[in-house]
C-alpha cells in the first residue's frame, strides 16, 4: 500500500494515516458553526466585575435570535498563568463561513464592550524573564520586567 500525501485548504500535505485519526467535520452536513471565544481577564477583575461581565455576556447571548440555546455556556473556567479565563461556548445559527464571520465579529465587538463596562479589560499573555548575572538568579526590581 502506498501512502501519498494529501493537500487541505492551505496547501499544507497530511499523511492519510494522520487523517485516520482525526476527526472529520463534514462541514456540508452541519447545521451550525460554534462559537467559542476564550476570554482572558486581567487578574485585578473583581469578583464583582466577573459575575457582571459573566451575566451580561449570557444575557447577550440569550436575546440574539441567531444564538441557538442548545450547548450555550458562560462560565469562569480557571485562574491561570495570566489571567482569568472565561469560557463562552454557544451555536450560530448558519452553515455559511461568511456569515458565520460577520455574525462572530459583532458579538465579539459587544463582548469587548461588555468587558469595558465592567471596567475591567482582556490581559496580554505575559511571562517574567529572569536574568543570570553571574550565577546567581535574581528577581528583577519591582516594576522592572521583560513581558
Amino acid at each position: 500500500m502506498v501512502l501519498r500525501p494529501i493537500n487541505n485548504c492551505e496547501q499544507q500535505s497530511i499523511c492519510i494515516f494522520r487523517l485516520a485519526n482525526e476527526p472529520i467535520d463534514n462541514i456540508s452536513a452541519r447545521k451550525k458553526i460554534r462559537f467559542r471565544p476564550l476570554l482572558r481577564l486581567r487578574y485585578d477583575t473583581t469578583p464583582t466585575q466577573l459575575k457582571e461581565i459573566l451575566d451580561n455576556i449570557r444575557s447577550l447571548l440569550d436575546s440574539d435570535p441567531q444564538v441557538l440555546l442548545d450547548g450555550q455556556r458562560v462560565r469562569f473556567m480557571e485562574i491561570s498563568d495570566d489571567g482569568l479565563i472565561v469560557e463562552v461556548n454557544s451555536y450560530l445559527n448558519t452553515t455559511d463561513w461568511a456569515t458565520y464571520l460577520e455574525m462572530a465579529e459583532v458579538l465579539n465587538l459587544q463582548i469587548m464592550q461588555i468587558i469595558s463596562g465592567a471596567k475591567t479589560s482582556l490581559s496580554a499573555p505575559a511571562r517574567t524573564l529572569y536574568l543570570d548575572s553571574g550565577g546567581t538568579m535574581e528577581a528583577p526590581e519591582a516594576g522592572v520586567g521583560v513581558a
